[in-house]
């Protein structure tokens, strides 16, 4: 299976937020910030990278279609080195790119997601987190590192996803999904 038809394979399933309300609709991202930016130190040493390297920072703003408040914050670091030339307006042209970062990567810089691996933890909303959801503070919510890979090994991004989970929640799919599977009547 190519990176591609392996994206397109567990796309559903590593996007795996979802209302509790299932007349909320899709969910909708907004990218809000592309910057290039010295990597935070806790980002650099996520990222593999040495202390003072140039990451871009990507900053998306989720929520459902008919709800008026944000129901997750993503940030997404890049190592620069891996993305020269990126722009704000190359991410807006790509369809892709609010609803999945991954085929941009590999159509634009030949770097195909293999490997993720996700840490989970609960933390409470910052002021900022906490007036875009429309709730008081100290808020719960959960927030998601991820660290994407190539499949020589080589870390893509870090995404710190948090989420306001009183309205949606977590929900992971392994293996085969048996009402995905066609039965054959002879």
């Amino acid at each position: 299976m190519s990176p591609r038809e392996n994206f397109e394979f567990f796309k559903d399933r590593i996007n795996w937020l979802v209302p509790d309300d299932p007349r909320a609709g899709i969910r909708l991202g907004n990218l809000v910030r592309v910057e290039r930016l010295e990597a935070p130190l806790r980002v650099a040493e996520r990222l593999g990278l040495p202390a003072g390297s140039e990451v871009f920072h990507i900053r998306r703003l989720y929520k459902y279609e008919r709800e008026t408040t944000v129901s997750t914050f993503d940030d997404v670091y890049l190592p620069a080195g891996l993305f020269p030339g990126l722009t704000e307006e190359m991410l807006r042209k790509t369809s892709d790119a609010v609803r999945s970062l991954y085929p941009f990567y590999e159509s634009h810089y030949g770097l195909a997601v293999a490997y993720m691996e996700d840490e989970g933890r609960a933390v409470l909303l910052n002021h900022k987190q906490a007036v875009f959801a429309d709730v008081p503070m100290p808020y719960p919510a959960i927030s998601v590192e991820r660290r994407s890979y190539t499949l020589d090994g080589r870390i893509v991004e870090l995404r710190i996803m948090v989420s306001v989970t009183d309205r949606q929640k977590m929900v992971q799919r392994f293996g085969t999904d048996p009402r995905d599977l066609k039965e054959t009547k002879d």
